[in-house]
Formats: structure tokens, sequence, C-alpha cells
């Protein structure tokens, strides 16, 4: 019986994979399908909090294509065949 961290570890884990194995085939499909090559792109710029004795930095970027989106849901017929 898996546990339920596992299977959520698991559930990420294959989300993110497929994203990326999407994002890969899109970038390599963008220059014979155009709608391989159009994204959209989402996040919050790098902010960074200076404390004297520690600086951290904060941001991250999201871009999503149609090969992103496509190897996500991949990622989760995969996972529901578990």
């Amino acid at each position: 019986m898996v546990a339920r961290g596992q299977h959520t570890f698991l559930l990420v884990f294959f989300l993110l994979g497929g994203a990326l194995v999407g994002s890969i085939l899109s970038e390599a499909l963008a220059r014979s399908l155009w709608i391989f090559a159009r994204s959209a792109e989402a996040g919050l710029r790098p902010s960074t909090l200076n404390l004297l004795f520690l600086n951290v930095t904060f941001g991250f970027q999201l871009r999503l294509s149609l090969g992103t989106v496509l190897g996500m849901l991949v990622g989760l017929l995969l996972f529901r065949r578990l």
C-alpha cells in the first residue's frame, strides 16, 4: 500500500516530468509548427531582502506552452494508470 505522502510525491514527480518533456518537445517543434511557438508567462520579478547578515532573494517565473500542458496531461494519465 502506498502512503498518502508518497502518493502526492509521485503525482508531483509525474506532473513535473511531463512538463519538462513537453517543454523540450515544444521547443524542438516550435520551428516547424507555429502553435508550439506560442507561450504564456507569469511570475514575480526577483526581490531581495537585505538583513545585513543575510541576503534573501525571492522570485519565480512560469512559462506555459501547448507542449508543456500536453506533457502534464500525459504525466497525469500515466500517474492514474499506476
